[in-house]
């Protein structure tokens, strides 16, 4: 709506206005507390700020800090962005395009990993459900919840390496 409209350029003078340490010193509340109250519609709450806001937090709830929604807001404003022509989902497929043919495999279900410690960390020995076996020497992301990647990994971490690190 032309509201939300406003509402978002108010948003952005007021983040401009303010420091980064008047920002993290301020009072705070969740972010969707905080737009309710600026008098934002729940229409842009649904279709704009959780989907943006939630995937920067990883929190579609919108309960983070309205301390970090402030910042990130902020440095957007300030920022150059620009998205890819066709659109944000384009983005993957730019990432994808600058890796070698045949690098990237979705949908493929991996049964085992093994990492050959004589060689380095970095040889790793990937086996797909289908009996493709893949090696890289330049590692591997393993897109998966974390569960499963304790399963296939196991035994192969050193003890530093068993944090998981979460965002």
């Amino acid at each position: 709506t032309i509201v939300d409209k406003l509402l978002i350029g108010l948003t952005r003078i007021r983040v401009l206005q303010k420091s980064d340490e008047e920002i993290f010193y301020s009072s705070e509340v969740p972010i969707v507390d905080l737009l309710r109250t600026s008098g934002f519609s729940e229409s842009i709450i649904d279709r704009f700020f959780r989907p943006f806001f939630g995937g920067i937090f990883f929190d579609r709830e919108l309960e983070t800090t309205s301390r970090l929604f402030d910042f990130i807001f902020k440095c957007l404003a300030l920022g150059d962005n620009t998205l890819p022509e066709k659109g944000i989902g384009e983005i993957p497929n730019q990432l994808a395009s600058k890796l070698p043919n045949d690098s990237i495999r979705l949908n493929s279900r991996v049964i085992s990993i093994e990492i050959d410690k004589q060689k380095g960390a970095n040889w790793v020995s990937v086996k797909l459900e289908n009996g493709e076996e893949l090696r890289s020497e330049a590692g591997v992301i393993l897109a998966v919840e974390e569960p499963e990647a304790e399963k296939l990994l196991a035994g192969n971490l050193l003890a530093s390496d068993k944090r998981v690190k979460k965002p």
